[in-house]
């Protein structure tokens, strides 16, 4: 013989609430642990901070982030679900705001490196300029504004506003530029002159004259050779290669063969071309003064010309 069939067991209220509080205690034991972790988290995160410049661009995303995780704290035994809402908040917080921290930090330093260099490579070139080359005039107003730019740059570095201090430094460096094109053009020119006074006063020699040591009066380089017979050749070298020459003491014409054969020798000696020369006199006695320009080849005379 056999039987079956089934039981209706009901539980009491009693019982089903103890069942009910004890399911929703293991729930909140359980939020309590993921409040503890996310608060761990934030800890983390704060440690993040801890460079100078995290620090300093994220102190707002800091104190926000440190204020929630203090409330969900104190919420954690209490309304574990509400600790673990500001957790979370304070988490993101933290972790939005050390992104943005450290993108500004990176950017800062990137800043700071950019104005640096182009502060060092104005510093370098304006010493070369004021120390390397005598030709350079302290008083050249593109050195003068560079210097400007300088201590503008050096300020705004102190201040570390690199933004302005890149600029300022930059801008000195095109100034300096400028003043090393010169520079350069100088001394070319000044290159140029030392040839024509070189080959000028062999020629003279050559020719008989005694000739004076070159001296150089302002802008221009004076040459006198004199012959026995007290005929005066007197001679200016001007920074752009033109020659002023002043023949003195001769009779009639005749200094104009003393002339063509300075020409010609010096066009020999200095591989250079001479322009004819506008010539004038200066009253009925032969003595003459005129003006024309040395075409050395490479020189800036025979680039312009060209």
């Amino acid at each position: 013989m056999s039987s079956f069939g089934s039981y209706s067991l009901q539980l009491s209220r009693q019982r089903m609430e103890e069942l009910r509080r004890q399911k929703e205690e293991a729930r909140r034991e359980q939020v309590r642990q993921e409040v503890t972790s996310l608060l761990a988290s934030v800890q983390h995160a704060a440690g993040r901070f801890q460079h100078h410049l995290t620090q300093a661009f994220g102190q707002k995303a800091q104190r926000e982030s440190a204020d929630l995780a203090a409330k969900a704290r104190s919420l954690l035994q209490s309304d574990p679900d509400r600790a673990r809402n500001l957790a979370r908040r304070s988490l993101a917080v933290a972790k939005r705001g050390l992104e943005e921290a450290s993108q500004t930090a990176a950017a800062w330093n990137r800043g700071k490196a950019e104005a640096h260099e182009a502060f060092t490579m104005l510093r370098v070139s304006l010493d070369s300029l004021l120390q390397g080359a005598s030709v350079v005039e302290a008083t050249d107003p593109n050195v003068e504004r560079a210097v400007q730019n300088l201590t503008l740059a050096e300020t705004a570095m102190r201040r570390e506003d690199f933004t302005a201090a890149k600029a300022a430094a930059l801008k000195g460096q095109q100034e300096a530029a400028q003043a090393e094109q010169a520079r350069q053009q100088q001394e070319e020119r000044e290159a140029v002159r030392r040839e024509i006074v070189r080959g000028l006063r062999q020629v003279l020699v050559e020719m008989g004259f005694a000739v004076e040591k070159p001296r150089k009066d302002s802008h221009k380089v004076v040459l006198v050779g004199c012959l026995p017979s007290g005929r005066t050749a007197r001679f200016e070298i001007l920074l752009d290669g033109q020659v002023k020459y002043d023949f003195d003491g001769y009779q009639h014409r005749e200094c104009g063969k003393d002339r063509q054969a300075i020409r010609r020798r010096l066009e020999a000696i200095c591989d250079a071309k001479l322009p004819e020369a506008v010539e004038y006199w200066k009253d009925e006695m032969p003595r003459q003064i005129g003006a024309s320009q040395l075409d050395i080849p490479g020189s800036l005379n025979s680039r312009r010309h060209s």
